[in-house]
């Protein structure tokens, strides 16, 4: 190796080293800005600086040795002085670390101007400034040596480990090709007897199939640990970004990484770096108060963004939790109407979870008022378009007054997928199979209508049905034995209808190019051994277009007949809990009668029989809202008499219960609003 090979390959070891290190100077600088006294990284992060400064002194990078120089005399008197640090003193230490940053990028000889005046600038203050007791002497960093570092390491470009990874695709098709050959040897076998040549052949071929697939999986491991790196690396920009984000907003706030040592393709982190910081601009913007706004509240002046890693099975989970606002839901109904993605009589049926999911359509704002921050209408789709095409999902939680919190979950590596193979009408599709949960046979699980459309009854809850033929525009087959793919999409549950002919399969998922543009729901596709295609279908692309259906079919009404009555029955011992509805209800101009449980209520139906809907509680003495509506039911009152259940009982069995004596629609007390109240209600009422 010649010594400019060498060199280059030590300045390659240098960047990735330095990245880290500035990294973690970053996070320390930020932690001791906000509190001086109690920064656990304090030591760390002067640790750090003097062994960058050592390591690019030995690579003679003389300009970057200077600025680090520079830095270590503007932190070391920070730390000295033990108190607070001005806040022109944090943008001269980040900007300087900005600055080496950009500089260790290039890491060439050519002189950079603006490090210079840095380090020029910061050296002139330090002499101006009086004498203070030097700082501890510290020990040495690991990597004092580069030179022993880099020559026992390897290192491999981003191209190389693309090639690896078409390698090992290739590997996987001709596997499953030879698997093919192997079965068409063996149906020879059996026509032609005891012939030893056929016979040899199978054997060798059945042999060579399972090598070649332990080839391939070992490969495959290797090429993944190969492209795993650690996701601190894309989570150690969030506080910088938050920081700056917090100061231009007249904000206060504390960034919590909880990072747990996670790792994941390289590829996947750098497609997740947008849409992270996307998510940390929202939280910042629309989430966290203004301080005193906060301390109205009776919440601390500064607000809290807690990341979070995890890694679920072979999918990488992501949240960003802050303890701000809340979103409010009935405001992002009302824009999603406004701005033409839903028609208002859906909007009204739709559950706070399907609202909040229009927060990631194109173009969608709350903002009226355009910033440099927010208002465009661009960022949160980002978030949802990236998981997508990673084939992951992105889901929201929000309690007002409380805080946000976003999911967004994708698979670890982009190498070798396990799939489930399945026709759907004449094509071929394939479904990630760590979202598979259940194959279960559609004869054991019938549809019922439930509150949120068709559905089955899987595991004590309420699965919405997904008819994957009408979404795709595939024809409807029938199979002999047709059964539901039970699939999980994030936190969402799907039973996936109109699959047949199913089989698991091991694949690199791979671009499909133009097949794309005409199929929404697909990100990828595997070769298959007859040289077609199989498009790879994204769960999560499946949401908001099962969520759409869904709200349509309740729209129609379904089973339920609307009887257009203006006329509604009350059932609700608590007499407060009763005029509120009553009030909310008459607010519309309905007309309400009332009755305080379930024995009162069979009288006032027999009085009023132009009753068009009922309201009930569950909980109720001598007849409760469950018997009252299986009472109902079995009368055979026509036409069919809508039901609403209002209660405070939320779980899963308690509204399947609700939807088994006859229930069309369940509303938790504690999410009761007038909005919330009609969108239940209204689609009885038109």
């Amino acid at each position: 190796m010649t010594d400019d090979e060498l060199r280059a390959r030590r300045l390659d070891g240098f960047r990735v080293v330095a990245g880290e290190r500035l990294g973690t100077i970053s996070l320390g600088w930020i932690e001791f800005e906000a509190d001086p006294a109690t920064a656990g990284r304090t030591e760390s992060m002067l640790r750090e600086l003097h062994t960058l400064k050592g390591e690019a002194a030995l690579l003679g990078l003389s300009e970057i040795t200077d600025a680090l120089h520079a830095l270590e005399e503007l932190v070391a008197g920070a730390v000295r002085g033990q108190g607070p640090v001005a806040a022109e003193l944090g943008d001269r230490v980040l900007g300087g670390l900005q600055l080496v940053g950009a500089a260790v990028a290039g890491a060439a000889d050519a002189p950079v101007p603006a490090l210079n005046q840095f380090t020029r600038a910061v050296m002139q203050a330090v002499a101006a400034a009086p004498p203070t007791p030097a700082p501890p002497m510290l020990p040495a960093g690991p990597a004092a040596d580069l030179a022993t570092v880099t020559a026992a390491s390897v290192r491999i470009s981003n191209v190389q480990l693309d090639r690896l990874r078409a390698v090992v695709g290739e590997l996987v098709a001709a596997r499953h090709r030879l698997a093919e050959v192997a079965a068409v040897v063996g149906r020879l076998r059996t026509v032609t007897g005891d012939d030893a040549e056929v016979a040899a052949a199978h054997v060798h071929l059945r042999d060579d199939v399972r090598q070649l697939a332990a080839m391939a999986g070992t490969l495959d491991g290797v090429v993944r640990d190969l492209r795993m790196v650690p996701i601190a690396q894309v989570l150690g920009r969030i506080p910088l970004v938050a920081r700056d984000l917090a100061r231009e907003l007249d904000k206060q706030i504390k960034v919590v990484i909880v990072d747990g040592g996670v790792e994941a393709d390289r590829a996947v982190l750098e497609e997740l770096q947008a849409p992270i910081m996307h998510l940390v601009r929202n939280a910042l913007d629309h989430g966290v108060e203004p301080p005193a706004e906060r301390t109205a509240a009776g919440k601390p002046a500064t607000g809290t963004l807690t990341v979070t890693a995890s890694v679920i099975g072979s999918l990488l989970r992501l949240q960003l939790a802050d303890d701000g606002a809340g979103i409010d839901v009935d405001l992002v109904r009302r824009r999603a109407v406004e701005q033409g993605l839903i028609e208002a009589p859906s909007a009204r049926v739709l559950s706070d979870e399907q609202v909040l999911a229009y927060l990631f359509s194109s173009g969608f704002s709350t903002r009226k008022v355009v910033s440099r921050v927010s208002g465009r209408g661009v960022g949160l789709d980002v978030v949802r378009s990236t998981a997508e095409a990673l084939g992951g999902t992105i889901n929201t939680h929000s309690v007002r007054g409380r805080g946000t919190t976003f999911t967004l979950t994708v698979p670890v590596t982009a190498l070798i997928t396990p799939l489930l193979l399945c026709e759907i009408g004449a094509a071929r599709y394939a479904l990630p199979l760590a979202e598979v949960v259940a194959l279960v046979p559609a004869v054991e699980h019938p549809p019922v209508d439930s509150i949120d459309g068709p559905a089955v009854a899987f595991r004590g809850g309420l699965v919405p049905l997904v008819p994957l033929p009408e979404l795709l525009g595939e024809p409807a087959t029938l199979a002999a034995d047709p059964r539901l793919v039970i699939a999980r999409a994030g936190d969402v549950l799907m039973a996936l209808t109109g699959t047949r002919r199913h089989r698991d399969r091991d694949a690199v998922v791979r671009s499909a190019g133009a097949v794309l543009d005409d199929n929404p729901y697909a990100v990828g596709g595997i070769d298959l051994e007859d040289g077609t295609v199989a498009l790879v279908l994204g769960l999560g692309r499946m949401v908001a277009a099962a969520r759409t259906l869904a709200a349509r079919a309740r729209h129609r009404g379904g089973d339920v007949a609307v009887t257009g009555a203006a006329k509604v029955l009350v059932v609700e011992d608590s007499v407060i809990m009763r005029d509120i509805i009553a009030e909310a209800l008459r607010a519309h101009g309905v007309t309400v009668v009332e009755a305080g449980d379930g024995v009162d209520a069979l009288a006032v139906l027999a009085a009023h029989p132009d009753v068009g809907l009922l309201i009930t509680d569950l909980e109720m003495p001598r007849l409760d809202g469950f018997e009252l509506i299986r009472r109902i039911r079995a009368d055979g009152r026509v036409p069919r008499l809508p039901a609403v259940v209002i209660s405070t009982r939320g779980s899963d069995a308690d509204k399947l219960a609700a939807v088994e004596v006859g229930a069309d629609a369940y509303l938790v007390k504690t999410d009761f609003s007038r909005d919330s109240l009609w969108s239940h209600v209204g689609r009885f009422l038109a």
